[in-house]
């Protein structure tokens, strides 16, 4: 790893492993593993709806209540959380992209800072989504989310 782009690790990696750094992944990269995502998880978010009795042509996304767009969120947390806690380190929209979700040393995160990765994702989404926009413009191209849980998301070196 590039210690001038990555903190450096106070543990040294396991005898005969080495991880080359790859660079962190951008705004549009990871826009596009979202987008990947979605598709993925439009089918909980159709069961959701019929489940609370929402039709499916529902024009608007504020007409949809409140308690289905909190189960939804919920949905997408533990898709992602309990991926990037895997060994792919990531969602299938990030595996696709050769993506991966790390701590900010490049070591795999805990299934307790995956979960707080995503649920921290609400605050941005609070704000206008600018927690997400922080990621175009931060050095190491870290949303508030991934700051907030000392994350980072970088390409996998081939």
């Amino acid at each position: 790893m590039n210690e001038e782009q990555l903190v450096q690790s106070e543990d040294p990696q396991p005898e005969g492993e080495t991880v080359e750094f790859a660079g962190y992944a951008g705004f549009w990269k990871r826009v596009a593993a979202t987008v990947i995502d979605s598709f993925i998880l439009a089918p909980a978010a159709m069961a959701l709806l019929y489940a609370f009795d929402i039709p499916l042509k529902t024009a608007n996304f504020l007409d949809i209540p409140l308690k289905v767009q909190i189960a939804a969120f919920f949905v997408e947390t533990i898709y992602n959380a309990l991926l990037e806690f895997s060994p792919l380190q990531g969602s299938i929209g990030k595996i696709v992209l050769r993506i991966k979700v790390t701590d900010i040393y490049g070591d795999r995160i805990g299934l307790e800072r995956a979960f707080i990765r995503n649920l921290s994702k609400i605050v941005s989404r609070i704000i206008f989504f600018v927690g997400y926009l922080m990621i175009a413009f931060t050095p190491r191209k870290q949303g508030l989310h991934d700051m907030i849980a000392n994350c980072a998301v970088i390409n996998k070196s081939f």
